[in-house]
């Protein structure tokens, strides 16, 4: 029957999300640590006043892509949170349909 399925595939769906985050926060570390190492190597190579104009600029832009790196991360968070709260919410309801066979509950 379709109701024994109903938490397997609920677990399955659970696992999916829990993989994708961790993908997500897995891709914003490496991309720290990245900018980091960048930062590091232009500090250590650039000497002089011009170069640290050219070297904030670069830090500057840096910073603003992993601002929006992390904005965008956040946003498919709150996504999939409200994708897998209304699959959650159709799967009740339909178990609840089921079970009291249609509306005839309510009456």
């Amino acid at each position: 029957m379709y109701i024994d399925r109903v938490p397997s595939l609920y677990m399955n769906l659970v696992v999916q999300v829990v993989l994708k985050e961790i993908m997500l926060e897995n891709g914003v570390k490496a991309f720290a640590k990245d900018h980091d190492l960048d930062v590091l190597v232009e500090s250590r190579s650039t000497q002089g006043s011009d170069h640290n104009l050219e070297r904030s600029s670069s830090t500057s832009s840096s910073r603003h892509r992993g601002q929006q790196l992390a904005r965008r991360t956040w946003w498919r968070k709150v996504k999939l949170v409200l994708v897998v709260d209304i699959v959650f919410c159709i799967i009740l309801f339909v178990i609840w349909l089921v079970i009291c066979k249609g509306f005839h509950c309510v009456r």
